[in-house]
């Protein structure tokens, strides 16, 4: 079984795993990466994130979540 943050993060930290055992980088190594696509991946995990905790909110307690949403729309 995958730990959790595997799931949540997968690509990113399978990637990094991978990469940082085969190469030991430096700080003029990590100053090339492109800001812009840097920001966009922060953005895109920190969006599946919230995702999840919805998912959690609604299998706690699916009333409440949904009449929350329900106040939301109305």
């Amino acid at each position: 079984m995958a730990p959790s943050s595997l799931v949540i993060r997968g690509t990113v930290q399978l990637a990094s795993a991978i990469a940082t055992a085969l190469h030991s980088f430096t700080a003029q190594d990590l100053a090339q990466v492109c800001v812009h696509t840097w920001q966009q991946l922060r953005s895109d995990l920190r969006q599946h994130q919230l995702n999840r905790i919805e998912q959690l909110r609604f299998r706690r307690n699916p009333q409440a979540y949904l009449r929350n949403l329900e106040k939301i729309l109305l």
